[in-house]
């Protein structure tokens, strides 16, 4: 199991001890606006959703979508991480943040954290990201990190169209020292 330390905040592998959390997170109206709506409805249907689709991505690819834990509450503010997607040429970053937390830097820390582990322990050389044409605050992020604007895309021909981002993983001296350590 991976997991990532940074200053504030553990990244670590999703469990079913998330259910609370994760059905928590992806009802707030911003995930339900700009990420949209998995049918979660209950903190056991979130466990349904972290064992048939992070943990198989963590077997399979090495890496997935992680909880980020606040480190001197190990309180889970987010997730965090790498998702494969049909349609994409490459490893997406992802991310979503409980909105309380937002304006923290949280969701940077986090993905620059993440974006080490991808280029240090999985040897990835270059992601992508997507998010919603109206979601500015994830796009502004994506650009702060880096991040190059390729257009628009569709994951599917009937899927809505999307922000399509990319980014080198090379060293750039533009993280900010975020992973202070990674272990497998």
């Amino acid at each position: 199991m991976a997991t990532i330390e940074t200053e504030r905040l553990h990244l670590r592998e999703m469990t079913a001890a998330d259910g609370e959390f994760l059905n928590a997170l992806m009802n707030e109206p911003p995930y339900l606006q700009y990420i949209g709506d998995r049918g979660i409805r209950s903190p056991e249907d979130a466990v349904r959703f972290i064992e048939s689709s992070f943990v198989p991505s963590y077997r399979k690819h090495g890496y997935g979508l992680y909880a980020v834990e606040v480190a001197a509450s190990q309180q889970p503010v987010g997730i965090t991480g790498l998702v494969r997607r049909a349609g994409l040429t490459c490893p997406d970053l992802g991310f979503a943040f409980l909105e309380e937390t937002w304006g923290r830097g949280y969701a940077r820390e986090a993905s620059e954290a993440a974006m080490v582990d991808a280029r240090e322990r999985l040897r990835i050389d270059r992601i992508q990201a997507i998010c919603s044409p109206a979601n500015v605050r994830s796009i502004g992020l994506l650009l702060r990190l880096g991040f190059q604007s390729k257009g628009l895309t569709r994951l599917t021909p009937e899927a809505e169209e999307l922000r399509l981002f990319e980014r080198a993983l090379q060293e750039t001296g533009n993280e900010s020292g975020a992973a202070a350590s990674i272990a497998s």
